[in-house]
């Protein structure tokens, strides 16, 4: 049997994000944006997208570890998202928002 199996920008997109916010030390979770982190892995939860003239906006929520750094956190996030996506699409900007702190 021959078949075709498709997979979207947006999917590719956000997988790759997940991965470079994962990677980032002081992320404990990504969440949706009221700040509820499911009990089962999604690729997608945490990473919303949208696209203009100037390029891809990206929108990841993040539970942050107590007592870390927010600020050194959401850059570096921020960095490693241009790093990873940057070589597929063009970033236009990345918004981090902190939804929540874990122990």
């Amino acid at each position: 049997m021959n078949g075709i199996i498709t997979i979207s920008d947006k999917a590719i997109i956000q997988l790759a994000a997940h991965i470079a916010v994962k990677k980032t030390d002081g992320v404990r979770a990504l969440a949706d944006r009221s700040g509820r982190v499911p009990r089962r892995y999604r690729y997608d939860t945490g990473v919303y997208l949208s696209r203009t003239k100037q390029g891809l906006e990206i929108e990841i929520c993040i539970v942050c570890a107590y007592g870390a750094n927010t600020i050194k956190i959401c850059n570096a996030v921020t960095n490693g998202i241009k790093t990873e996506i940057g070589e597929l699409c063009k970033v236009n900007r990345v918004n981090v928002r902190v939804v929540g702190v874990q122990n």
